[in-house]
């Protein structure tokens, strides 16, 4: 199926937010999803996390692209710390337990997933 391209402006978008023990505290905006937007094989959104905040530990059933659009902080990638800041690009494969941790500017992410739905991306969340 051929789309046909689309101009998506992020405010334009519903923000979402996880603030919970389990998930960690964030924001963020569905850019690409066949849910809520076009789609062709592509999951996209912004994600973005307070200061001192957190995503908690976990994992996916597909790989991941994370970008970082502003601010830093800390990757934990199979219990490595990888400093991040504004312009770097993860690689996060599937299955690879990981997780972020905000730096003091807050961070803000532009992820990737394969797929067309981001209802089909299986978060599988670390215990405690």
């Amino acid at each position: 199926m051929t789309q046909l391209p689309t101009h998506i402006r992020p405010n334009d978008t519903v923000a979402q937010s996880w603030d919970d023990p389990k998930r960690g505290k964030t924001t963020f905006r569905l850019l690409v999803t066949a849910g809520g937007g076009p789609s062709e094989a592509l999951v996209q959104g912004i994600m973005d996390i307070p200061s001192g905040e957190r995503e908690a530990m976990h994992h996916h059933d597909r790989p991941e692209t994370a970008y970082v659009l502003s601010g830093g902080g800390t990757l934990t990638l199979k219990g490595k710390e990888i400093v991040a800041q504004s312009g770097d690009m993860m690689f996060i494969p599937e299955g690879l337990v990981h997780g972020w941790l905000a730096g003091e500017e807050g961070l803000q992410l532009l992820w990737s997933f394969p797929g067309d739905r981001f209802e089909e991306v299986a978060y599988h969340w670390e215990e405690d």
